[in-house]
């Protein structure tokens, strides 16, 4: 039996993560931006986002999802790739979320289309102003920033 290493980092870069599972015949593309699942985990995001903000926001919806660009993932999405483990490509997607009574406000979503060894899953990251993990604008979710 052969014994893999290294195979966690890049799952686990990212608490915001949700893996599902892509049958192997749709293996090509990650899901897309308005997939049931992903606008769930989208809301479900948001939702956590505001409960948790000072003061605490209430989201009130998402609209307009739509894909921005079907390519190569940021380069450091792919830090801790192994030959057998690593982000193969990333779907952009964008979106406005209500908060409060205020105007609607970005929302930022990478799907990555994960290959580990002979698996492949969908992971996604979401971003926005109530959840920005690296503090920077939600550069690596906007394509080209």
């Amino acid at each position: 039996m052969r014994r893999r290493e290294g195979t966690g980092g890049i799952l686990a870069a990212t608490t915001v993560a949700l893996a599902l599972s892509v049958p192997p015949a749709l293996a090509a593309e990650p899901l897309s931006c308005t997939d049931r699942n992903v606008l769930e985990r989208v809301r479900d995001n948001l939702r956590n986002s505001g409960r948790n903000a000072e003061p605490p926001r209430s989201f009130s919806a998402l609209s307009e999802p739509r894909e921005v660009l079907l390519g190569a993932p940021p380069r450091s999405a792919n830090r801790h790739a192994t030959s057998v483990t690593f982000i193969v490509v990333s779907r952009y997607c964008e979106g406005r979320a209500g908060v409060d009574a205020g105007a609607p406000e970005p929302v930022y979503w990478r799907i990555d289309l994960v290959r580990d060894g002979t698996e492949e899953s969908s992971r996604i990251d979401v971003c926005h102003k109530l959840f920005d993990p690296f503090e920077d604008g939600c550069l690596a979710y906007r394509p080209g920033a």
